[in-house]
């Protein structure tokens, strides 16, 4: 009964969210994907940041600033075209969040409106992925695909923030250390 359930949540699914996600070759799905989960993983480290332990290395108010940043400088540019070809307002909407957030993260004292712009950028988040994935963002292969093109992202982030053995930069480590937590999720 529960797979007959899911089966019919996929086909309803299917029929109510544009097709346009089907145009997307199967490197392109994992590509997007992939930076969706960047994302999270940045509003994950900022989240650590805010309320992490004090004496931990995820925990520093000024590295909200570039957690803060990089999703609507670093990664959002790359998939906006992907997300307006299907739906222009959820593509105002995200970049709306993002930059929302970018603005608020750039004073990180002030961190109840820093959460909830966090929250609405999550929200954001999750609907372009139905809306551009469909269905295959929820399934085993592309979770796998994802969490293996975010394995090798943790590796380089890693690799930028280690240096002689000593870290150099904790912005990359705490991106590295973000980055595994949600590909482990995927």
């Amino acid at each position: 009964m529960q797979g007959f359930v899911l089966t019919l949540s996929a086909i309803f699914l299917a029929i109510i969210i544009p097709a346009a996600h089907a145009e997307l070759t199967w490197d392109e799905r994992v590509e997007f994907g992939a930076a969706l989960q960047e994302i999270r993983g940045h509003l994950w480290a900022i989240e650590r940041n805010i309320d992490g332990q004090k004496q931990h290395f995820e925990h520093d108010l000024e590295h909200v600033k570039a957690h803060a940043f990089h999703p609507i400088g670093e990664v959002y540019p790359n998939i906006r075209d992907a997300i307006s070809d299907v739906d222009a307002r959820s593509d105002d909407a995200l970049r709306e969040a993002l930059e929302t957030l970018n603005t608020l993260g750039q004073n990180p004292q002030s961190t109840p409106p820093i959460l909830a712009a966090v929250e609405k950028a999550r929200m954001e988040v999750n609907s372009v992925e139905r809306k551009v994935l469909g269905p295959v963002a929820f399934g085993p292969a592309h979770n796998a695909a994802v969490a293996s093109s975010l394995i090798t992202l943790t590796a380089d982030e890693y690799d930028a923030a280690v240096i002689d053995g000593m870290v150099d930069f904790a912005v990359e480590l705490q991106d590295a250390y973000a980055f595994l937590m949600i590909a482990h999720e995927d």
